[in-house]
C-alpha cells in the first residue's frame, strides 16, 4: 500500500486536509497514479503557477491528472530539476499551452518531451545540480535569518500575533520582500520560500 501524496508548488508532498479532495471522488474505483522517488512531476493546469518539480519525498499515490516522467539514466536527476524549474524553461513551455479558459490552459506531456535543450556532460550536470540546490538551502536558511531577525526586532511589535494574524502576515510579507524572491510566512517557526 502507498501513501497517498499530493503534488503542490512545495514539491510531493503528504496527503493532508488542505489537499483532502477525497470527497469529490463519485466511485470507489478511482485510478490513482503512482509517483516514484526522484520523478519529474508537474500538473498540466498549473505550471503557469510554477507546479513542476522533482519527487523528494516518497513512492506514493495521487491523482491522474498530474503528470510523471522518470530521468532518463544519463542525466542527473538534481541538474534536470532545476533546468525545468527555472522561469525561462517554464516561460517557453507556457508558450505551448492550449485551451481558451485560463483556468483550463494546460500544456500537454509530449509538448514538454518535444522540447529540446542543451545539456552538459552526466558529470558536469551532477556538479551544477548540487550546486544549485547547496544554494537553495543557503537562500532558505537566509530567508529563515531574516524572519527570526525580523521576529527578535519587532517582537514587542508583534504581541498579539496569534490573535491578528492576518496583519502580521502582511506586515512580515512587505518587510521581507526582495527583487529575487518572496518569502511567505506561516507561523515563527517555520517559512516556506518561492521564486517569482
Amino acid at each position: 500500500m502507498y501513501e497517498h501524496v499530493s503534488l503542490c508548488r512545495e514539491g510531493v508532498v503528504p496527503k493532508s486536509k488542505r489537499y483532502d479532495r477525497d470527497s469529490l471522488v463519485r466511485t470507489e474505483n478511482k485510478k490513482y497514479k503512482l509517483t516514484y522517488l526522484n520523478d519529474i512531476c508537474y500538473n498540466p493546469a498549473n505550471l503557469k503557477f510554477g507546479v513542476i518539480c522533482r519527487n523528494t519525498y516518497t513512492t506514493g499515490i495521487f491523482s491522474p491528472i498530474y503528470i510523471t516522467f522518470e530521468v532518463v539514466p544519463d542525466n542527473s536527476f538534481l541538474f534536470v530539476e532545476h533546468y525545468l524549474r527555472r522561469d525561462s524553461f517554464i516561460d517557453s513551455a507556457l508558450s505551448k499551452q492550449e485551451g481558451t479558459v485560463f483556468e483550463r490552459m494546460s500544456v500537454k506531456p509530449s509538448e514538454l518531451l518535444n522540447m529540446t535543450y542543451i545539456r552538459p556532460v552526466l558529470n558536469e550536470q551532477s556538479s551544477i545540480g548540487s550546486l544549485f540546490q547547496r544554494l537553495d538551502t543557503l537562500i532558505t536558511l537566509h530567508q529563515c535569518r531574516v524572519i527570526y531577525v525580523f521576529l527578535t526586532k519587532y517582537s514587542d511589535q508583534i504581541v498579539g500575533f496569534y490573535c491578528n494574524a492576518v496583519q502580521f502576515f502582511s506586515l512580515a510579507i512587505s518587510f521581507v520582500q526582495g527583487p529575487s524572491f518572496i518569502l511567505l510566512l506561516i507561523c515563527p517557526s517555520s517559512c516556506l520560500w518561492a521564486r517569482r
